[in-house]
């Protein structure tokens, strides 16, 4: 039986995308360890500029990739050894506080070395080719690629169309070739 796999992506043609601000950057780095995960707090504040047409994505790329609750819950759900941590996003207008608050997760799992000696790593670390190696993938339905500096996440098919089935908005899906 041949296993299917996507790249989560958060969505590139959003007219207004909301984006987590407030964050250090050099806490909140794109790909953490699990050491740099652990010193980030258990759960964070931060504020926003609050905008009518902002596009709330479930899945969010920077400045660090984030899940929303729903999103949280699916991949909990498909790996319960996964670490979240929290993001809580208020308004910094008082009369707009309650028209948005999303909250979203930093979550860490154990990286998988499961690059095909095939994949095109970029001089800067980037993956222009992804391919990734069938007999290193282990199986799991959420995986952390090791071994690049991004975080490229993984999903299966059956995690794709959980995350289907509840409608989550913004999140694309690319196909990975495995060899």
């Amino acid at each position: 039986m041949k296993m299917e796999y996507f790249r989560l992506c958060q969505h590139k043609k959003m007219n207004n995308s909301f984006s987590v601000g407030g964050l250090d950057t050099q806490v909140y780095v794109a790909n953490p360890t699990e050491e740099q995960f652990q010193k980030l707090p258990k759960s964070m504040v931060t504020y926003f500029d609050y905008m009518n047409d902002y596009e709330v994505a479930d899945y969010l790329a920077t400045p660090t990739p984030m899940l929303s609750e729903g999103l949280r819950k699916v991949f909990a759900m498909y790996e319960p050894q996964m670490q979240f941590k929290s993001i809580q996003c208020y308004t910094d207008n008082e009369k707009d506080i309650y028209k948005m608050s999303p909250a979203f997760y930093v979550y860490y799992t154990e990286r998988t070395a499961c690059l095909h000696k095939d994949s095109v790593i970029a001089p800067n670390g980037s993956v222009s080719q992804l391919v990734l190696d069938r007999n290193r993938m282990n199986g799991g339905d959420i995986i952390v690629i090791d071994g690049i500096p991004e975080k490229i996440t993984i999903v299966s098919l059956a995690v794709v169309e959980s995350i289907m089935r509840r409608k989550m908005f913004g999140i694309d899906f690319q196909e990975v070739e495995i060899r």
